[in-house]
């Protein structure tokens, strides 16, 4: 399921049209006032950020904590990252 997690921009594209942002996180996190931890300037400078807990020098979108911003092309990026893998081959 882990792996899915990128694609929910378009496959819920009808439930997200009047977000800026969609993100997905561990079940089993708690999260109490978002914008206490979140700034603002997270949401408006990037299209993507994940939380590390411990891994900062690791690459990849951690499941605990990942949001995306919400339009066509970051939302069509693991398409187009599927779409060049099967370029290569």
């Amino acid at each position: 399921m882990a792996e899915y997690k990128p694609t929910f921009g378009e496959v819920f594209s009808a439930w997200l049209q009047n977000y800026t942002h969609w993100g997905y996180t561990d079940l089993d996190v708690i999260y109490g006032a978002l914008p206490r931890f979140v700034q603002r300037s997270e949401l408006t400078d990037f299209d993507l950020f994940s939380y590390s807990f411990g891994d900062a020098e690791a690459v990849y979108l951690r499941g605990q904590w990942t949001v995306h911003r919400n339009g066509p092309t970051v939302n069509g990026a693991p398409r187009a990252a599927a779409d060049t893998r099967a370029a290569r081959r």
